[in-house]
């Protein structure tokens, strides 16, 4: 393990370097290697450009729905740091799986802390628990 991250501490940044450092004379190779009519690879980059676009601003309304309606939901129950939760919550939606469980840990422990194990323990966690059963 400390062999890996030696070897990524110190030849990853120095093929960073070289890379570019030599830009212009990698991309004249690839150039050359590449067929002279371009038409289909220019159009191909154009739509791949077109659709990661589409795909970061479709992330970022997801993020921005999502973070908006927990929101709502913490600040209906008055639950503390609701905003600070609910950024978290928007930004767990950017990895899958792994941010709702990661963010659901400290959702639960403030509902815990400032209510107990009460009805409103569990309407907030309901509500967490419907907003990303939804996302």
């Amino acid at each position: 393990v400390v062999v890996t991250a030696l070897i990524y501490l110190v030849v990853v940044p120095m093929l960073v370097f070289f890379m570019l450092k030599d830009r212009d004379v990698i991309l004249s190779g690839v150039s050359k290697a590449l067929p002279k009519n371009r038409r289909l690879i220019t159009q191909v980059s154009s739509e791949m450009n077109q659709q990661f676009a589409n795909y970061l601003r479709g992330k970022a309304v997801e993020i921005l729905v999502v973070g908006i309606c927990t929101y709502a939901g913490f600040f209906a129950f008055g639950l503390n740091y609701a905003a600070l939760l609910s950024i978290l919550v928007g930004l767990s939606v950017v990895i899958p799986y792994i941010g709702a469980v990661v963010v659901t840990i400290p959702v639960v422990i403030i509902a815990l802390f400032q209510f107990g194990l009460t009805n409103e323990f569990y309407y907030v966690l309901g509500i967490y628990m419907l907003i990303q059963a939804l996302d």
